[in-house]
């Protein structure tokens, strides 16, 4: 919060120029013993089984649905999941957990998993977060692309809006972004000027004086017949 030292606006900025860590199996002991602990160096609660509890609670099916589900094989035996879970050792701990390899939970199996080309998850939680961003679009009946929200020149401008512009807009002194913050700037994806990254023209949404016209002229009939 020390604006002299740029405050949080420098970090947002550090960010956008720092690579991600890789996605393992693994989860930190500050969310599988410390969570939530009061005081911090008490003993918390643990993620990860929080997470296989709540999808018993709510009886998900096993790993093996979800991957038939997602178009990959019922696995009959623990090895059947080497092609998506190559590692050995973590197959045979599994092994060891469950009884029958449609046991296993979702969340132990799908963290597990084998990152996806171009990806962080594997293959089955790549997926269903998939399907599910898709259907949370498709039931959201104002989601912008929807008939009737916006005229074709309205989206035109919103599609003009980027994470870049979005930093450019809200942040302090940051005059130069790359154009994919998502991605580490480079020789594909330089650092531009501010003002060179597209912004919204809002005029897109101003009436045009014909409108505004005949609304004005509707509401003079309407109100003058009233007073009549």
């Amino acid at each position: 919060y020390n604006t002299v030292q740029g405050g949080l606006d420098s970090i947002v900025r550090g960010l956008a120029s720092t690579p991600h860590e890789k996605l393992d199996r693994f989860i930190v002991s500050g969310l599988t013993k410390n969570l939530f602990a009061d005081p911090a160096d008490s003993l918390g609660l643990d993620l990860a089984a929080l997470n296989i509890q709540r999808g018993r609670d709510h009886g998900l099916p096993g790993y093996n649905a979800w991957r038939v589900l997602c178009g990959l094989p019922r696995a009959r035996s623990f090895d059947d999941l080497a092609t998506e879970i190559p590692d050995a050792s973590t197959r045979a701990k599994l092994a060891d957990l469950y009884s029958h390899v449609d046991d296993i939970d979702l969340f132990a199996a799908g963290l597990a998993e084998r990152s996806v080309p171009g990806g962080l998850l594997g293959p089955t939680f790549t997926c269903l977060i998939g399907r599910q961003f898709r259907e949370l679009r498709k039931g959201d009946r104002f989601w912008f692309e929807n008939q009737g929200q916006f005229s074709q020149r309205q989206l035109g401008e919103v599609r003009k809006v980027t994470l870049a512009r979005v930093l450019c807009d809200n942040t302090d002194d940051t005059s130069s972004m790359q154009r994919h913050v998502f991605e580490l700037p480079g020789p594909g994806n330089r650092r531009v000027s501010c003002a060179s990254i597209p912004q919204m023209d809002l005029s897109a949404w101003r009436e045009s004086a014909t409108v505004v016209g005949q609304v004005r002229d509707f509401f003079t009939d309407y109100f003058g017949g009233l007073r009549g």
